[in-house]
């Protein structure tokens, strides 16, 4: 089951990006790009094989709660998920200055 906790699985009534319109898709693909930057080069092709695995970045899934129309420096408070089975980035905001960020992939099922 899902959840709005950093690290929680995703939540199985996310929407898939793919039916999403064009805007919010493009941004939910800027999020995923945004979150795999962290990672190095090596790192980085293992969890794009994974999402890639998965039916590519349109096949995962994104679930949003709380208000993001402003950003966390500004009061914003909102969490995010984005994934699928084997690969899961998320997003919470605790604060102004406190953010939980999880990156994670499964290789094996």
């Amino acid at each position: 089951k899902g959840g709005t906790g950093s690290g929680a699985a995703s939540a199985e009534d996310a929407v898939k990006i793919a039916d999403l319109s064009a805007k919010p898709r493009k941004l939910a693909a800027k999020l995923v790009e945004k979150r795999l930057e962290v990672f190095s080069a090596d790192r980085r092709k293992v969890m794009d094989a994974l999402i890639k695995k998965e039916g590519g970045v349109d096949a995962l899934r994104i679930a949003i709660w709380g208000n993001a129309t402003k950003s966390h420096k500004d009061g914003g408070n909102y969490h995010w998920k984005i994934g699928a089975g084997a690969v899961l980035l998320d997003w919470q905001t605790a604060g102004k200055n406190h953010i939980h960020m999880t990156l994670r992939g499964r290789v094996k099922g």
